[in-house]
């Protein structure tokens, strides 16, 4: 990245190594029962979630 001209490298400590985007409607989806029943389907639950470590959830804006 380039600060005033000179060129630095940014270096962020126990950052996540994955990222995982959802575009949706509104806020109001997480917390809808059918966005409750999703995320208890598949591997994740079982076999993913108690593996996972240094999760963080940021709801964004897109600014059009």
């Amino acid at each position: 990245m380039v600060i005033g001209g000179e060129r630095k490298t940014i270096v962020v400590e126990h950052e996540p190594l994955y990222n995982a985007l959802y575009e949706i409607e509104s806020p109001e989806v997480l917390t809808s029962d059918a966005w409750a029943k999703a995320v208890d389907q598949g591997r994740w639950p079982g076999q993913v979630r108690p593996h996972t470590k240094n999760r963080r959830h940021v709801l964004y804006r897109r600014i059009s």
